[in-house]
């Protein structure tokens, strides 16, 4: 009875080991992409206070570090989308206004 425990215990350990995700496979050389779709012509995007950039008028397309951020979205003084986001690297995020 103890070596089938002593078995058990040897298979289930081999088992889990072969199954531990590798970190190369994890993360991802691709930065992270947010998209702005919807916001008029000319809005500005903020990325933690900084200006990142103007909108198209249709979707504007933003390389961004990863990790927890503030974006907002404001045409003038009117704020059009104002939220912490979370993205990872080699991820893209769709912000669409106006929904």
């Amino acid at each position: 009875m103890t070596k089938f425990f002593v078995a058990l215990a040897a298979s289930l350990l081999l088992a889990a080991c072969g199954s531990m995700p590798k970190h190369a496979n994890v993360r991802s050389d691709e930065p992270a992409i947010v998209q702005v779709i919807g916001a008029p012509e000319g809005a500005s995007v903020l990325w933690n206070g900084a200006i990142l950039g103007q909108t198209s008028g249709k979707t504007t397309r933003f390389e961004v570090g990863a990790g927890s951020h503030k974006l907002v979205v404001r045409t003038g003084t009117q704020i059009l989308f104002d939220r912490d986001i979370f993205i990872q690297d080699g991820t893209t995020r769709n912000i669409q206004i106006g929904q």
